[in-house]
């Protein structure tokens, strides 16, 4: 289950080295998943990340509005329950309008258990990355790493194949 490994593996408060690099990320956590939602979270911010989480697409909007923050980094369930979301619109969804709201192409990562290849080619042609679930503390790590250095793995998720042709 998702919020037991996230919660077995997370990271402890009480670091003996200098903070990562992760510490100054800011992340937006979007999962209609109270229990997965609040573990991310809580993961996320023992690596020392600021993290603004919400339940769908206006949710996220009306948290960001005059709120100053830009997410360094998007994470977002792809399948969000319709009683929470407007109808039609999923993770992919939410992030292309964030896109277009900052004005770049934020670093953006869907979080999925549905990995077929047509949504797997569609995250790559849109320049998100992919994590399976379930999703582990060590596979999240890797992603702020990748995040806090700039780096880009365009069509690859963190631990799965690459997508072929």
């Amino acid at each position: 289950m998702l919020e037991a490994e996230i919660s077995a593996a997370a990271p402890s408060n009480h670091h003996s080295h200098s903070p990562s690099p992760a510490a100054a990320l800011k992340i937006l956590v979007v999962e209609d998943d109270p229990m997965v939602r609040q573990a991310f979270t809580m993961t996320l911010e023992d690596f020392g990340c600021t993290v603004l989480s919400a339940i769908s697409c206006s949710d996220v909007l009306l948290k960001l509005a005059g709120s100053g923050f830009i997410p360094d980094l998007v994470i977002s369930d792809y399948h969000l329950a319709e009683r929470h979301l407007e109808a039609g619109v999923n993770g992919l969804d939410l992030i292309r309008c964030l896109r277009a709201r900052f004005g770049r192409r934020m670093k953006s990562c869907i979080i999925t258990g549905d990995n077929s290849c047509e949504n797997l080619r569609t995250f790559s042609d849109e320049d998100v990355l992919w994590l399976a679930k379930p999703v582990g503390s060590a596979a999240l790590a890797d992603l702020l790493a990748s995040t806090a250095v700039g780096a880009t793995r365009r069509g690859h998720g963190f631990g799965n194949h690459p997508i072929d042709g």
